[in-house]
């Protein structure tokens, strides 16, 4: 080897470059790496809002759901308490797991179902991410004129049990929002350090 001229020692180094079959499976496991790190990438859980003590969450179809939340919302930040708000169509396992408190107010419509903003919060929960070391509690709305009474509030309520978190209480199950439940889900927020309602 030492003997030829530069240019065929070039030649031999770079001999690879000739076989196009090489280089073909090599751009293609190339591509398939890549391709697989961008998907697992996708999927990675990200966090929907910064980490807080508490999270407040609500799944609402006409505001009743929205506004309790809000207030209870209210009453932590007035109470000095870190707590963050949010739909539970923004919400996906790594939010969760950025809160130690789940407060969730969770409307049902029609015979059973999640409202609107609650639909894809099912399958968030259908994923069991492991929530042990994680408080939760939550108000259910509803109406009892309904079969289902407060189905979807007690799926997830059961949802959230079931991927370790440890309940509060059991699920508070407001009628037509009577003021007792409602007074119990305040008395709650008490416990947990809230102020007065703004």
């Amino acid at each position: 080897l030492a003997a030829q001229p530069a240019s065929r020692k070039l030649g031999l180094m770079f001999d690879v470059t000739h076989d196009t079959a090489r280089l073909w499976w090599s751009g293609a496991a190339l591509l398939a790496f890549g391709g697989l790190s961008w998907a697992r990438l996708r999927r990675a859980p990200r966090a929907k809002g910064p980490p807080c003590a508490v999270r407040v969450l609500y799944a609402s179809q006409t505001g009743q759901a929205e506004a309790i939340a809000r207030r209870t919302h209210a009453r932590l930040i007035a109470g000095g308490i870190d707590a963050g708000l949010a739909s539970l169509a923004d919400i996906d396992a790594a939010a969760l797991l950025s809160a130690r408190t789940l407060l969730v107010v969770a409307s049902t419509t029609g015979e059973g179902a999640a409202p609107d903003d609650g639909r894809a919060f099912e399958s968030v929960l259908a994923a069991r991410p492991g929530l042990s070391g994680r408080d939760f509690a939550v108000l259910a709305l509803g109406e009892r004129k309904y079969a289902a009474f407060c189905a979807f509030g007690l799926r997830v309520h059961d949802g959230l049990a079931a991927c370790g978190a440890t309940a509060l209480g059991p699920c508070l199950t407001a009628d037509d929002l009577d003021a007792a439940t409602l007074r119990r889900w305040d008395d709650l927020a008490d416990t947990l350090g809230a102020g007065a309602a703004p």
